[in-house]
Parts: C-alpha cells; sequence; structure tokens
C-alpha cells in the first residue's frame, strides 16, 4: 500500500483516470487514490497541470457529492 505518494503523483492517478473517460467521485478518490483533496486536484486540472488545462465538469453540481468527469474541449 503507498501511503507516502506525492501530492503530483495523485494528480497524475486522478488525471490518468479522468483520461480514461470514466468518472470520479469524492469517495473513489478516497478509496482508488488516497486523497481526500479531489476538489484541489480537480481546480489544479482546471487551472493547468504540467502546461494544459482540462475541461472538467461537475455531473452533480447540486448534490452532496461532486461526480467529474472529464469533456472534450
Amino acid at each position: 500500500e503507498e501511503v507516502n505518494m506525492s501530492k503530483e503523483s495523485k494528480t497524475k492517478r486522478v488525471l490518468r483516470h479522468l483520461l480514461s473517460g470514466l468518472k470520479l467521485t469524492p469517495m473513489e478518490a478516497y478509496r482508488s487514490y488516497h486523497t481526500m483533496r479531489l476538489g484541489a486536484i480537480i481546480h489544479t486540472l482546471r487551472n493547468g497541470y504540467k502546461g494544459k488545462t482540462y475541461n472538467i465538469v461537475n455531473l452533480n453540481p447540486n448534490g452532496k457529492y461532486a461526480e467529474y468527469r472529464l469533456e472534450e474541449n
């Protein structure tokens, strides 16, 4: 079990998940990537990660929890 993953590593893992076409919720991010900061990671991806910005939408904007998916630009 990798507990000491860097923030960049978690960001890369979340990005890979979204690029594969899958949706991601905070609970899934916690279970799969050991992060409780999915919102912060999404913010980073939307505002520029390694020179690229990603169009990530919240499919559940008025719900109790977010559900993110990558949209094609």
